[in-house]
């Protein structure tokens, strides 16, 4: 459950700024994801002129517990309240009396923005906490009101909790009397490598080198202020409609790691790196067995259970996986 600083930090936002706020969180997470600007008369719930997220896939990607592929609209809506003042159980309340149509007002999502743009999934987001019972309540109400519409889905406060907590630069910027400047920030990236075996003797004039096995690179540089240690690196995936988190780890400390990784807890320096390496097989072998399978992000854990994830680029999965994928025969 969300802390109550998050509580009321969101509450303090406004419905504005709210909005703005989830379009950075939106956009850092997913390519394609756009907000429309606000109607002539400015109000974030305007039935006739709503301020509307819209995501259009560029390549597969997982929201939420679904996997949405390209091509697949996806409408944002966002929803806004003063939790402190009206309390947890009656924001809920209220929201879901505004996706249930009456003589006088149709549900949100029968609006004509809405209708107009024929998604195939609505996803409300609000600083509101969510409960499963009101997620139960709200998807099976939705689908009552507009079936045509294949997937409902709800961002709430503990999502938008987690995604502030890894967007270091934006949770200074919007709660500054929360936050102070990150002293433990860290940036990853990932590339595709091979390791590399020796074809010629070392007395010969320069030794020579053939790739060997494909493998996944990940780097971790600390762009913070203080030293950072790792405490955990998982993968995580899609699965038989379910997300769940895979990793074989790096090589336990009592074993010796051919490809030369850097043991978890081992101290990264301010502006130094440390690489870790996967070997494609591990990948390959974990899809063989699990049928339905998609590869979506790596996520890193620092000491202090700080949170950071970079999402796994289609040109990556293709090598992995695709009709072309580099094979690893181990």
């Amino acid at each position: 459950m969300a802390t109550p600083a998050f509580v009321y930090a969101f509450d303090n936002l406004g419905p504005e700024r709210f909005v703005q706020l989830c379009g950075l969180l939106l956009g850092a997470r997913y390519k394609g994801f756009l907000l429309t600007s606000p109607g002539p008369d400015g109000g974030v719930d305007a039935e006739d002129c709503p301020t509307l997220g819209e995501l259009v896939l560029e390549s597969p990607a997982v929201l939420q517990e679904t996997l949405l592929q390209p091509t697949m609209k996806a409408v944002f809506q966002f929803k806004h309240k003063v939790v402190a003042r009206v309390g947890e159980a009656n924001a809920r309340t209220q929201l879901l009396s505004m996706y249930r149509s009456t003589r006088t007002r149709k549900s949100e999502v029968l609006g004509s923005e809405i209708a107009k743009r024929n998604p195939d999934a609505y996803i409300l987001v609000t600083n509101v906490e969510i409960n499963s019972g009101f997620r139960s309540s709200f998807t099976e109400l939705c689908r009552e009101e507009n079936p045509n519409i294949q997937n409902y889905q709800v961002i709430g406060l503990d999502e938008l909790e987690a995604w502030v907590t890894q967007e270091r630069q934006l949770r200074t910027l919007y709660f500054p009397t929360i936050f102070s400047p990150a002293r433990f920030n860290l940036a990853l990236k990932l590339a595709p490598g091979c390791t590399y075996k020796q074809i010629s003797r070392w007395e010969s004039d320069g030794a020579e080198y053939s790739p060997d096995r494909p493998i996944l690179c990940l780097t971790v540089m600390n762009v913070g202020e203080a030293t950072s240690y790792l405490s955990s690196i998982k993968f995580k995936i899609y699965q038989q409609g379910e997300v769940s988190y895979f990793m074989k780890s790096p090589i336990p400390s009592n074993q010796i790691d051919p490809l030369a990784n850097p043991k978890i807890g081992e101290p990264i320096e301010p502006g130094r790196s440390a690489e870790f390496r996967f070997p494609f097989m591990m990948f390959q072998r974990h899809a063989k067995e699990k049928g339905e399978y998609f590869l979506d992000s790596v996520v890193v854990w620092d000491q202090i259970d700080n949170l950071y994830s970079l999402e796994i680029s289609n040109e990556i999965r293709e090598l992995l996986f695709g009709t072309n994928a580099w094979i690893d025969l181990g």
